[in-house]
């Protein structure tokens, strides 16, 4: 019955009922309602350079005074006009819900920063780096954008993925490391599986496997996990197995409020380097990663946070 009733609905909107249906249209219950919302709707006239809420407005004062009329007239109902009237509104809303729920999350050089998602994933941002998402929508979409490094702890649930300017990463629940600086990209698996798209493939990685990439140069390895709940950069160090030097030193870069000019090394900044760095001495830090490469560095005298490499003699 209801499914008939719908149909005589459409019908009477478009003016196609026979002298049958009409007649007995007219004699429902909702019928007058609705003659009256059709009469008011087809008196609004929006000028072009009305705006979505001019529009909206005009439709519910129109709509309320209509209530009030008495004869009846059968109309035919301009609808997609009023359907596009309709979606103007709703992208205005859309459009303004979207930019009020931009949520930017910035960390400073040596600085770390801990945060709950809306679905109460955990994040752990790293030093120097940047992550967005949508506050009002994340929980229907699950997608963040990271530029920098974050350790995440997803909640299960629908998909959830990390962008970054060298790939993506997307799962569905678990724990993963995601850093993205300059050409670089890597990301690490800590738990369960997640799937990467990088340099134009995918690939599927699990538990205790990373994969990097770096110029068109893509690799998949294994790596030790030491704690399963948060990556060594969380715990005051961070760590490396075969990773460019160049990457090495724009973490040293991140951790420490220094600037490093490679100039003179330029031919070893591709080379991998395997070893740690600690996050509280900068001495000991250069040192572990710059003398095992065959690189000496020295402060400028005029600026101690300047630091210029050069091969050893």
């Amino acid at each position: 019955m209801e499914e008939n009733y719908d149909k005589l609905l459409v019908k009477w909107i478009d003016g196609d009922l026979t002298s049958e249906e009409k007649e007995s249209f007219e004699k429902s219950e909702h019928y007058q309602s609705y003659r009256s919302i059709i009469e008011g709707v087809s008196k609004l006239k929006v000028p072009e350079q009305q705006t979505a809420d001019e529009a909206y407005a005009d439709f519910q004062r129109k709509l309320k005074s209509s209530s009030s009329t008495k004869e009846a007239k059968v109309v035919k109902f301009p609808i997609w006009r009023y359907m596009g009237y309709a979606a103007s509104i709703i992208f205005a809303l859309a459009i303004g819900t979207y930019f009020m729920g931009q949520t930017t999350v910035e960390t400073a050089v040596a600085d770390h920063q801990n945060i709950t998602l809306p679905d109460n994933s955990l994040v752990m941002v790293n030093a120097a780096s940047e992550l967005t998402y949508n506050k009002y929508l994340f929980n229907f979409t699950r997608k963040i954008d990271l530029e920098g490094e974050a350790f995440f702890e997803v909640q299960k649930g629908s998909d959830f993925t990390v962008s970054t300017a060298n790939g993506s990463v997307s799962v569905l629940g678990t724990k993963f490391n995601v850093a993205s600086k300059a050409s670089f990209f890597e990301t690490a698996c800590f738990e369960g599986k997640v799937k990467v798209s990088a340099g134009g493939d995918n690939e599927t990685l699990t538990q205790g496997q990373k994969l990097s990439f770096m110029e068109g140069n893509k690799k998949i390895e294994d790596f030790d996990i030491i704690d399963s709940s948060k990556p060594t950069w969380a715990s005051g160090r961070s760590t490396f197995k075969s990773a460019p030097l160049q990457h090495v030193i724009n973490q040293l870069e991140a951790q420490y409020p220094i600037t490093i000019d490679s100039k003179a090394v330029e031919n070893k900044l591709a080379r991998s380097y395997t070893g740690l760095f600690p996050h509280d001495d900068i001495d000991e830090a250069l040192e572990n990663v710059f003398l095992p490469m065959g690189i000496t560095y020295s402060k400028d005298k005029n600026d101690n946070s300047h630091i210029i490499l050069k091969n050893q003699q």
